[in-house]
């Protein structure tokens, strides 16, 4: 069973009510890209510090409060309730703030929680790493002799040669991480407990022959992001931006029905597999 992208980018339609709610949540998202449009040119040029571009990441997250909320709750309403009818700013206000805010306490508290939890797991393959890093790159750095020149070609490409090799020996890292931090944001999404941000064992049985789902939705996001910098390139960051404010709302939506989706075929198969596991025991106990 595979991701209905059709029904992701259609869904919202079915809302009688859909675009008073896209306005109001339309406005509530430029809230998001409105400070990062203003600090995009200074970031491109790197003209800002690395604390204040952590601060537009952290702002940006805090503004979202809302478009979170109210996706999520949409999210629970398709996953609990088989329904794609999006919540409304109005009524359910108090819900979407709350929803926001949770989410977010959850998200921040499990980062810090993967961090001391994967931190001696990256120690060891920084040092795995970095001796088979020195295996491959020492030969190259002798042949360079005592007197290294910065700028000397061959050795910017050995700086190359060597960012490169970071990169690969860092990417499973990277993919494990990336990966539970989704679990974790999707196992939230199936009930709105804070504490299912920890649900190991939830997370698991949604991932276990939905996998490809997955990296469907990865390389979607992949894909989604790299054409807005080329069409950001091509038509310019103003235009672009502008664009953004009117279509970021909708890809949110877009993408939250992804995530929805996911979760349903995982809890679904889980459900199968549960089933199975006991028609199985029944089989064997009928047969003794």
């Amino acid at each position: 069973m595979f991701l209905n992208f059709k029904e992701a980018f259609t869904f919202m339609f079915k809302d009688e009510k859909f675009w008073q709610k896209y306005i109001i949540g339309t406005l509530f998202a430029a809230l998001i890209l409105i400070p990062n449009w203003i600090m995009y040119p200074k970031i491109i040029s790197k003209t800002v510090s690395p604390l204040t571009s952590i601060g537009m990441n952290f702002l940006t997250l805090v503004l979202g409060i809302f478009i979170y909320g109210f996706a999520i709750l949409y999210v629970n309403s398709k996953i609990t309730l088989k329904q794609d009818i999006l919540p409304e700013w109005g009524k359910d206000f108090g819900k979407i703030v709350k929803t926001g805010l949770k989410y977010i306490f959850g998200l921040i508290t499990f980062f810090f929680a993967c961090f001391i939890a994967f931190l001696p797991v990256y120690i060891i393959l920084s040092i795995i790493g970095s001796i088979i890093m020195a295996i491959i790159m020492a030969p190259s750095f002798a042949a360079l002799g005592p007197n290294i020149n910065p700028n000397d070609p061959a050795y910017t490409a050995l700086i190359l040669k060597e960012i490169i090799i970071i990169s690969i020996l860092s990417l499973p890292f990277l993919l494990i991480w990336i990966t539970s931090v989704f679990l974790s944001m999707t196992s939230f999404f199936t009930d709105l407990k804070f504490k299912s941000f920890f649900n190991l064992k939830r997370m698991w049985s949604m991932i276990r022959g939905n996998f490809l789902n997955l990296v469907i939705i990865a390389v979607f996001f992949i894909v989604y992001t790299i054409l807005g910098q080329i069409l950001s390139r091509i038509i310019g960051y103003n235009i672009f931006f502008g664009i953004c404010l009117f279509l970021n709302f909708y890809m949110s939506l877009v993408f939250f029905n992804l995530y929805a989706q996911f979760a349903i075929i995982g809890i679904q198969k889980n459900t199968e597999r549960l089933e199975e596991k006991k028609a199985q025991e029944n089989l064997q106990e009928n047969s003794q």
